[in-house]
């Protein structure tokens, strides 16, 4: 009887493990400031404001990880580099958390000459 016990123990904190991480909260991005920036200029400091995101949130620029200062769960702040800066276009900003591996859907920056 005792090892049934302890199995159902061990069962139960499994499933209350299962359910703590699958509830992480998938982020959102609201807006982004500035939403467009000039080629060839120096890097700078892109805000991102929306919801769900937690200390372990990174911005990604076009797929990439960006250094990012989690402000609160609200916003975010990532550093943009010259070379993010070199080629017209399109940028896809995106939010990924690393606790739970959810993504936000995109949002589009400018690249402008």
């Amino acid at each position: 009887m005792n090892r049934f016990i302890r199995q159902l123990v061990v069962l139960a904190l499994t499933l209350s493990s299962v359910v703590a991480t699958s509830g992480a909260t998938v982020p959102h991005i609201d807006w982004i400031s500035p939403p467009v920036a000039v080629q060839g200029s120096p890097g700078f400091s892109l805000i991102v404001n929306g919801s769900g995101f937690t200390s372990t949130s990174v911005v990604r620029w076009n797929g990439s990880d960006r250094p990012t200062t989690f402000i609160s769960s609200t916003e975010l702040q990532a550093e943009i580099s010259a070379d993010d800066l070199a080629v017209v276009g399109d940028a896809s900003v995106t939010v990924f958390t690393y606790q739970g591996g959810h993504v936000s859907g995109k949002v589009q920056g400018k690249v402008r000459i």
